[in-house]
This record gives C-alpha cells, sequence and structure tokens, in this order.
C-alpha cells in the first residue's frame, strides 16, 4: 500500500524554496500562490500515486482520479485569479512544482545509473 514516497517530500521542499525564491525577488503575491498552491500538488500526487501502487488496479478508476486531479488543480488555478494574475501565476508554479520534481527524479536516475 502507499504511504509515503521521497517525492511528497521533494515536492513540498522544492515548493517551498521557490516560493523563497520569488519572494527574495519582490514577487511576494507569486510566492503566496505557489505556498498555497504546493499543497495541492502533494495532495494530487498522492491522490494518483495511491491508487498506482494496488495491485489489480482498473484503469477506469485510474482515469476518474485523474479527471479528479484536473478538477482540484482547475478550481484551485481559480481560485488564485481572484487575488490577481501574480498568484495565478505562482498557483500554476506551485501545481506544476510536481512535474518538475518528476523531471529531477528521472535526471537522478540517469546520474545514477550512468556512474554505477
Amino acid at each position: 500500500m502507499y504511504i509515503y514516497s521521497r517525492l511528497l517530500s521533494w515536492v513540498s521542499a522544492c515548493g517551498v524554496v521557490l516560493a523563497g525564491l520569488l519572494w527574495a525577488i519582490g514577487q511576494s503575491g507569486a510566492a503566496l500562490g505557489t505556498l498555497a498552491a504546493t499543497p495541492v500538488a502533494v495532495f494530487n500526487h498522492w491522490f494518483l500515486a495511491k491508487i498506482l501502487a494496488e495491485p489489480d488496479v482498473e484503469t477506469k478508476h485510474v482515469v476518474v482520479r485523474a479527471l479528479i486531479r484536473t478538477v482540484i488543480a482547475c478550481t484551485a488555478l481559480l481560485i488564485g485569479a481572484q487575488f490577481g494574475v501574480d498568484v495565478m501565476l505562482g498557483v500554476l508554479l506551485g501545481l506544476n512544482i510536481e512535474v518538475l520534481t518528476y523531471f529531477g527524479e528521472a535526471l537522478w536516475a540517469i546520474l545514477r545509473r550512468g556512474s554505477a
């Protein structure tokens, strides 16, 4: 059963670091949006990964979960839009932190394999 993933920690850490960088360059709205969306990205990853870790999962259940993830992400973007474009862009960055950490994990796997 899927309970914990190193990726969840990386998503959280990258979201906080990105928000800090945005704050440091004066983009406080985008930093707030990123901080607000990072837990959504963590939940979205956990929500789909939990069912993918189960043996003999039916495709329709995965598709339903993926659609629910999309609705959650779009809702977060719409809420962010209510606070301005900068917050909405921060929310978009926060939601995409999950994807960026996937790239990081893939790069790490390639580098690890190349050094073996």
